[in-house]
């Protein structure tokens, strides 16, 4: 009983030094299970954005949510395309999982066509492909995704 305290409690300590390496910043956006902010290496001064994931009793009744944010994790760290976000780091604490991504500029397409109200085909046709050539990598390597946003 002592041996798996001593190995929660460093753990838990593990994360809090990991936890501190960052410096974390403004809200880039928010969703059902959490938020995404932008943080920043303190020793790189790299910035990147942390999709914070509260770890809520409801989510594990509906479905195995660990399971399903750890998929994420695992896919997100192998996948290497220029059309799909990259993974940095990971680590969790007792209430919530921290991962910390490439942070991307330019806003989300939907605000950028709510603000435009509609886009050059042009602009269309490029956005269009980069999905297509993202979702073609995704299938190349027997991965679906159910949230393309």
């Amino acid at each position: 009983m002592g041996n798996a305290l001593n190995k929660l409690l460093k753990h838990y300590r593990n994360v809090e030094k990991k936890k501190n390496e960052y410096k974390f910043g403004k809200i880039l956006g928010c969703g059902s299970f959490g938020v995404v902010r932008e943080c920043m290496n303190k020793m790189t001064k790299e910035v990147y954005a942390v999709k914070i994931i509260k770890k809520k009793k409801k989510h594990k009744k509906s479905y195995n949510f660990e399971k399903m944010v750890k998929n994420e994790i695992k896919y997100l760290s192998i996948m290497s395309h220029e059309n799909i976000i990259k993974f940095k780091d990971f680590f969790e604490d007792k209430n919530k999982f921290y991962i910390v991504l490439e942070k991307c500029e330019g806003g989300e397409l939907f605000y950028k066509v709510v603000k435009n109200k509609c886009l050059m085909e042009s602009e269309t046709a490029l956005i269009v492909r980069q999905i297509c050539c993202a979702l073609q990598y995704l299938h190349s390597n027997n991965i679906i995704h159910r949230d393309i946003k």
